[in-house]
C-alpha cells in the first residue's frame, strides 16, 4: 500500500524508527509522496572528471549525464520500502531521472539521483529545486534490513555517490 499525506506525517512525528526525513518541510509533502531537493552535490562519472563538484547551479547541456544528491537524508525501517521518481515539471523539458530508483527497508543516507538531459536544450538545475519525489510503500514480514544484506553498498552514503564494485 503507498503511505498517503496523513500517513506520512504521522511516521515521521511519532514513528521515527520507521520513517525520518531531514531536513523535513511540510510544504513538500503531497497526496502520496514527499518531493526531494537538489544538494550541491555532483560527480560527472564520465571522461576525466570523476572528481565530486560542489556548485549550487549546473547547466547540463543535451546528451549529457551527471549524478546528484538530494539534499534530505532518508532513513527507513523494516515496514517501509520507497520508490524515487522525476517530477514531471523537470521530465516536461527533457530531464530523466532516476533509473535506479528502490529504496529497500533499512537504507540510510542521501539519495544518489542519475540525471540525464534527453531534451534539445541545456538545463540549469539549482540547488534547492524539487527535482524527485520519493513514493513510501509498507512492506510485510521483513526481517532483513538494506545495511545487513550483502553488498549494500550505499547504506549511510552523503552526497552524490559513484558505482561502488
Amino acid at each position: 500500500m503507498i503511505l498517503g499525506n496523513n500517513a506520512i506525517k504521522t511516521l515521521l512525528k511519532f514513528v521515527p524508527e520507521e520513517l525520518t526525513i531531514a531536513p523535513f518541510h511540510e510544504e513538500q509533502v503531497g497526496p502520496a509522496s514527499y518531493d526531494l531537493r537538489l544538494s550541491t552535490s555532483f560527480i560527472s562519472p564520465s571522461g576525466l572528471c570523476r572528481v565530486p563538484m560542489c556548485a549550487s547551479e549546473i547547466l547540463l547541456g543535451p546528451g549529457e549525464f551527471i549524478l546528484a544528491s538530494t539534499e534530505e537524508t532518508i532513513t527507513l525501517g523494516l515496514s517501509l520500502c520507497a520508490f524515487i521518481q522525476g517530477r514531471s515539471s523537470w521530465a516536461r523539458k527533457g530531464l530523466s531521472i532516476q533509473v535506479a530508483g528502490f529504496v529497500d527497508p533499512g537504507f540510510s543516507g542521501t539519495i544518489t539521483l542519475e540525471l540525464f538531459n534527453v531534451g534539445a536544450d541545456a538545463l540549469k538545475l539549482k540547488a534547492g529545486a524539487r527535482i524527485a519525489q520519493v513514493i513510501f510503500l509498507e512492506t510485510t514480514d521483513c526481517t532483513l534490513s538494506y545495511k545487513d544484506k550483502p553488498g549494500s553498498k550505499y547504506q549511510g552514503q552523503n552526497g552524490a555517490t559513484l558505482a561502488r564494485g
